[in-house]
């Protein structure tokens, strides 16, 4: 009888951040002038509207995908936004970018037949340090969800049969040119793949990388040894500090990556992206009928 698992990985959420996604239900909490905590739904933006309608599309083709079968996340850091860049953000508490980073999880976390979720802890400015909103979130889900085997880890190396996968928040760089794109992220495979082969290790089948906002995928093969990385875009948009990281990127893509295993063999591999052009368009010379010209005289 055939077995078949789903691992689900997805990263750079940042939760907290009024351009990444957030989960239209999350509640949290502000003093009335009764000095009570009362609870309240933020208002979404344009931007948190789109991310969220693209990311429960993607929840949705997963759990067809997974047809009951049993399923495996791996949120891949960058949960929050944390307390670096302090523009663009929901509320002004730390603990409210926790509860939405837990609350955006919610729809993945209820898809029939979730066995696990790891965390990977995420880049220093994004984590309150120390991947504390990993752990705080780590610890909510855990109440919530007793039954499921909930982790947070700083890289991460999980076995499904044959198919070995190694998963950490940071990795290779995706290139700075089109022409050069995946040419960083390719040494960086290969070189992975030769420190396992030295110690006499099979490299992992699977790496997944995330931090640079981008999909990237890259197959390598050495010897009988092959592998995959996948590097993971992100559920957020740009912020001035990014436009300015990013030398004014304007195609944004979105998305997560299922995978299926099936009695231990790698299978089928399938991206959900979205992308988008973010600049804006005009014409400044709108269509219109032309002036006739003007007839010669006889």
């Amino acid at each position: 009888m055939t077995h078949r698992e789903i691992l689900v990985v997805l990263s750079d959420t940042h939760a907290g951040f009024s351009l990444a996604l957030m989960n239209p239900d999350v509640e949290l909490f502000d003093e009335d002038e009764f000095g009570e905590q009362e609870p309240y739904k933020p208002k979404m933006t344009a931007s948190q509207e789109y991310l969220w309608e693209i990311y429960t599309s993607m929840v949705k083709k997963i759990t067809k995908f997974a047809n009951g079968d049993p399923i495996h996340i791996v949120h891949n850091g960058d949960l929050t936004q944390g307390s670096k860049h302090k523009t663009n953000l929901v509320s002004d508490r730390d603990a409210d970018q926790v509860l939405i980073g837990v609350a955006n999880l919610i729809p993945l976390m209820e898809m029939p037949n979730v066995k696990s979720l790891r965390m990977s802890v995420g880049t220093e400015a994004h984590t309150f340090d120390m991947g504390s909103s990993e752990m705080l979130a780590a610890k909510l889900l855990q109440t919530s969800y007793p039954k499921l085997d909930i982790k947070i880890t700083y890289h991460g190396l999980m076995r499904f049969g044959n198919v070995v996968v190694d998963y950490a928040h940071h990795g290779g760089h995706p290139g700075t040119r089109l022409w050069l794109s995946g040419n960083v992220q390719r040494l960086y495979l290969r070189d992975l793949m030769l420190n396992e082969i030295v110690a006499g290790r099979k490299p992992p089948r699977l790496i997944f990388r995330g931090h640079f906002h981008q999909y990237q995928r890259i197959d390598e093969q050495i010897g009988e040894y092959e592998s995959t990385l996948i590097m993971t875009p992100s559920f957020s948009m740009l912020n001035d500090y990014a436009k300015q990281a990013t030398r004014s990127a304007f195609m944004l893509t979105h998305g997560m990556v299922a995978i299926e295993i099936v009695d231990g063999e790698l299978g089928r591999i399938m991206p959900l992206l979205k992308t988008k052009d973010i600049r804006l368009k005009e014409d400044m010379c709108p269509s219109q009928k032309k002036s006739p010209r003007h007839s010669k005289t006889a």
